[in-house]
């Protein structure tokens, strides 16, 4: 049982939901995962987007109706700059963060959900499988 947990991933960003999870696994398993490396306290979906890892199952529970822009702050980044030309105004332009790994097809979205399952998508190895909760 506690080499069952090696290759288990996790991230959550609510830090009571995050120890309950913890404290299940360890009440149910006697297991307390490595929570530096693979289960983490994070905002899953600016941890995904800034790796290349990817999986072979992902089992997910999108949160619906969330707050995306903290996510939108760190895949879009506004710069100003001189136009090309004879232009001396200052232009504002927005560009995908070079720290982003994982391109996902419509990052402008609000809904949380959507963006989750764009990131799914990416993050499965082929031929691997992905469950959500809805």
């Amino acid at each position: 049982m506690k080499t069952a947990f090696k290759e288990l991933y996790g991230i959550e960003v609510e830090s009571n939901i995050y120890a309950e999870g913890i404290m299940n696994m360890f009440i149910n398993f006697g297991v307390l995962p490595d929570m530096k490396k693979n289960i983490r306290e994070k905002d899953a979906l600016i941890e995904l987007v800034s790796s290349n890892e990817q999986f072979d199952k992902i089992v997910a529970n999108p949160p619906f109706g969330a707050n995306a822009s903290t996510f939108k702050e760190y895949y879009f980044k506004t710069t100003m700059e001189l136009p090309k030309g004879k232009g001396k105004k200052l232009v504002k332009t927005t560009v995908v963060n070079p720290e982003v790994k994982t391109i996902i097809p419509f990052p402008k979205v609000s809904e949380s959900a959507i963006l989750f399952f764009q990131l799914i998508i990416q993050k499965l190895k082929t031929g691997g499988k992905a469950g959500t909760v809805s």
